[in-house]
């Protein structure tokens, strides 16, 4: 038997669910039984006026529902329209300043305040706990693949998808002011910035050392005054922690893109004036 979470956004505004669960117990000593049920997680409550639904097993015998617990079907009336983006929305994100999460966060949001976490599932609590109202987290990158750490924590939290963020990732070689290509020693980033920009490392012939956030090596260089080390950074992060740009998009491929999901506590209704795109998600459970 699988579950099957369906999750539809609408661009960057928009999001429903829909699950059912089927059983058919054939093996049991009375009649025969399915049970069904339909969910469309709307955020918002409503009722149905009184009323009973039949169905028919495969032996032809019928059952009645209740309905009065049932949210009324949506109408045009119920969609909602584009939420109001205050400058006072707070964004979770794994990572530092100056990372390409926090990016990402701020091409959705321009005036949020972003909230750094260490690990990623600390930004689903974030939101989970009102420390923050959104959290945008990376799921794929068009070079690198999925992440798929996010899918497992997107089944196992409750939060929803609201929106979408594609960023491209231009790669920098950043250093200290005054540092020049000639004097540096070793490059630090994250092991994909450093596999991203391969090409280009492999022509400047220096050791590569693994950090777990790029933005982070470039604090650590800055941080230590290293004058023999350069990063594998956003052109951003070189701005956060002071360094120079010594080379830009060093990265193999030059539309490298990363997509982020941008996720709330509460579901958006999609809207009627504009197509909207469906997430799927399906994982095995035994009855």
């Amino acid at each position: 038997m699988m579950a099957s979470k369906y999750v539809a956004s609408s661009g960057w505004r928009s999001e429903c669910e829909y699950s059912w669960w089927f059983r058919n117990q054939p093996s049991c000593s009375k009649s025969n039984s399915a049970f069904v049920t339909f969910r469309l997680c709307s955020g918002q409550s409503s009722d149905v006026e009184g009323g009973k639904v039949a169905a028919t097993n495969n032996h032809g015998r019928k059952f009645h529902k209740d309905l009065t617990s049932l949210p009324k079907p949506l109408t045009v009336a119920d969609l909602s329209v584009t939420p109001n983006d205050s400058s006072k929305v707070r964004i979770s994100f794994k990572g530092i300043l100056g990372s390409f999460s926090e990016d990402a966060a701020l091409k959705a949001y321009p005036n949020c305040e972003t909230v750094p976490c260490d690990e990623f599932e600390d930004a689903f609590k974030a939101v989970e706990l009102w420390l923050a109202e959104k959290a945008v987290l990376p799921i794929e990158n068009s070079s690198g693949g999925s992440i798929h750490r996010n899918y497992d924590l997107l089944l196992r939290h409750r939060l929803h998808i609201v929106g979408e963020v594609q960023l491209p990732i231009n790669l920098c070689l950043l250093a200290l002011p005054g540092v020049r290509m000639e004097q540096l020693k070793r490059v630090l980033s994250h092991p994909q910035a450093l596999a991203l920009s391969d090409v280009f490392l492999s022509k400047l012939a220096v050791p590569r050392e693994n950090l777990d956030d790029a933005a982070r090596a470039a604090q650590y260089v800055a941080s230590n005054g290293l004058r023999d080390a350069a990063v594998v950074a956003s052109s951003r992060a070189g701005e956060v922690y002071g360094l120079n740009v010594l080379a830009e998009k060093i990265q193999d491929d030059s539309e490298n893109i990363t997509r982020f999901l941008v996720l709330a506590r509460d579901p958006i209704i999609p809207r009627t004036d504009k197509p909207f795109k469906v997430a799927l998600i399906f994982h095995p459970f035994k009855l």
